[in-house]
């Protein structure tokens, strides 16, 4: 099929349906299908089009023109009407229309490749198809065989096909033709629709992709809407269902209504890009847990004593002792708590000694204020192992009524990347409902040793770059750190250098790849990620990691395995196949 999908802009559910009954039929796989093919002359009209122009080696070349809805005919005067009972007059038969195109293309044919060659010279025959109804009445205008309706699409289309050029060649008194080979079909193709699907470069279709993606789902518009309504929600959702584009709206429209607001998340990447997007947003403070209560807590009448102890205890102590009773403390004593609390990632925040600070912050505290929590409770609490079951009593011994929303369709990714995600990270039945958006195929690659695993990520990044992908754009993630990477022996790709996200002081410039744990790099998203270190996907725990790390990916994935974990793939794409695996 070129192209190989229909395009968006066909509006024609009779070609949609044809083109789906041609890409289906295992008897076509030699075949050349042409879609909506058009033509620069047509007999007297200076532009044309052929519905389909189907190729079939050892055969001959057939032109169709598609006719959906009812078909009526008047003193002569052919129509369509379509499924919204629209009446559609034509100025020729459907018969005329498709006899016009094939004889325009013999002529082109002929010019181009001359009157001895077998593009020339091959069986060239034409049909109307009429997928919704029985063929008109027999008349002089056609043959019979020349009109395909209904009944004759109930039989593999490759019949009907193979049927029509029989009928063809007896007419035209020539015997099969044996020279037409798949070498002269692809000539044809190559004059008619030069390979563009193939040539077009990856960053092409990545930014075409991208301009689908980023849209707000009509679930989560209602979402938003339902939220102005109720104080208290807890908003659940597994990866990719917009849960933080969904917080970082109700952010904005806090701010046009000036009601004060904390938008917090557990890691720092993440915090770090919600503070760069709600900045110059009034009464907003936003970011990672830690930092905006270390920021609160500077203005505090505690700031000396809290910033002695944080230089006196261990890391450990800081996190679960000293953050939890200073924040609490200062936020209880505060006159100016905030008028709205919105938590994103809450898997990994929902843990008392977080709540117990954020309580006190919030004006009314969590029974009686103001507050969205949104989280993944499926497989993505990599931080704390909380369950939805347990972040759910936690709350409730808070707040006892609170508005409960669930997100369910997936409207980050490609339909590709959700499905393998689903697929590779051990699920039984996809978590979510797969977006309409179609993408590039998710790339395996799989490695050997350390450095066959190094030679292949500097190949895959080398090729993304020379396919036109910015550097800003590709984001490398891995269950290590990266010092213990693949990536790390890869710093310096086509003078393009690798660089770490969670490098204090240092921003990310537009010439570099960047580099990121799967845990540091949570709740973020990139047009392009490159999966690298992965060893395992037969457990829970690696499994978590893909789930986190897969999902993460935008329009384009690629996946470097182990060759240890070829054989686990290969067993679940069999159960896939068996339909054990349900979408």
């Amino acid at each position: 099929m070129i192209p190989p999908q229909y395009d968006d802009s066909t509006s024609s559910s009779a070609e949609k349906r044809l083109f789906n009954l041609f890409k289906n039929d295992p008897d076509t796989e030699s075949w050349i299908v042409l879609h909506s093919l058009g033509l620069s002359r047509r007999s007297r009209k200076p532009y044309g089009e052929i519905d389909f122009v189907v190729l079939v080696p050892e055969g001959g070349l057939i032109c169709l023109e598609v006719k959906g809805g009812k078909i009526t005919c008047a003193d002569g005067v052919w129509s369509t009407t379509d499924r919204h009972g629209a009446r559609h007059q034509m100025k020729r038969s459907p018969f005329m229309q498709a006899r016009e195109g094939m004889f325009a293309l013999r002529e082109e044919l002929g010019n181009t490749f001359g009157p001895g060659h077998q593009a020339s010279q091959c069986v060239t025959g034409y049909a109307a198809v009429f997928p919704d109804v029985p063929s008109p009445p027999k008349t002089p205008e056609f043959e019979p065989w020349e009109s395909i309706d209904q009944d004759s699409l109930r039989q593999p289309i490759s019949r009907t096909i193979q049927n029509l050029l029989k009928n063809q060649r007896r007419k035209l008194r020539v015997k099969k033709s044996p020279e037409f080979t798949s070498k002269t079909v692809r000539e044809i193709c190559q004059f008619l629709r030069p390979d563009f699907e193939v040539v077009v470069a990856r960053s092409t279709l990545i930014r075409r992709t991208e301009a689908k993606l980023l849209r707000l789902t009509e679930e989560q518009y209602d979402v938003l809407d339902r939220l102005a309504e109720n104080k208290r929600c807890l908003i659940k959702g597994p990866a990719g269902t917009g849960k933080t584009l969904l917080a970082l709206e109700h952010a904005r429209r806090s701010s046009a209504a000036d009601v004060r607001t904390l938008f917090v998340c557990f890691n720092r990447v993440l915090g770090d890009w919600l503070a760069t997007q709600t900045e110059g947003l009034a009464g907003i403070t936003s970011g990672s847990f830690h930092r905006c209560i270390r920021e609160l807590l500077l203005y505090s009448p505690h700031a000396n004593e809290f910033e002695e102890q944080v230089n006196t205890r261990s890391a450990r102590e800081i996190w679960n002792e000293v953050f939890p009773f200073y924040g609490e403390l200062a936020g209880s004593e505060s006159d100016v708590p905030f008028d709205m609390l919105i938590i994103d990632e809450a898997q990994d925040l929902l843990h008392s000694s977080a709540i117990n600070v954020l309580n006190a912050w919030l004006s009314g505290g969590l029974a009686g204020g103001n507050w969205i929590i949104g989280g993944d409770f499926t497989n993505q609490a990599i931080y704390s192992g909380n369950s939805e079951e347990n972040a759910e009593e936690l709350l409730e011994g808070y707040c006892p009524h609170y508005t409960r929303e669930r997100l369910t369709l997936n409207c980050r990714n490609t339909r590709q990347i959700a499905e393998e995600t689903g697929f590779l990270s051990g699920f039984r039945s996809l978590p979510y409902r797969l977006g309409h958006v179609e993408g590039l195929a998710v790339d395996y690659r799989y490695w050997r040793d350390p450095d066959h695993q190094v030679k292949i990520l500097t190949e895959v990044i080398e090729k993304l770059l020379a396919d036109g992908i910015s550097p800003e754009d590709i984001v490398i993630l891995s269950p290590r750190r990266f010092e213990h990477s693949a990536a790390s022996t890869t710093s310096r790709i086509r003078e393009t250098n690798v660089h770490e996200l969670r490098q204090k002081g240092r921003s990310k410039a537009s010439d570099e790849v960047a580099f990121s744990t799967i845990h540091s790099f949570k709740g973020m998203e990139s047009k392009v990620v490159v999966m690298c270190d992965i060893d395992a996907v037969d457990s829970a725990e690696p499994q978590s990691l893909l789930y986190v790390g897969m999902s993460r990916a935008r329009s384009h994935l690629t996946v470097l395995l182990s060759e240890g974990a070829r054989s686990h793939i290969r067993e679940m794409t069999a159960r896939k196949l068996r339909d054990e695996w349900k979408r």
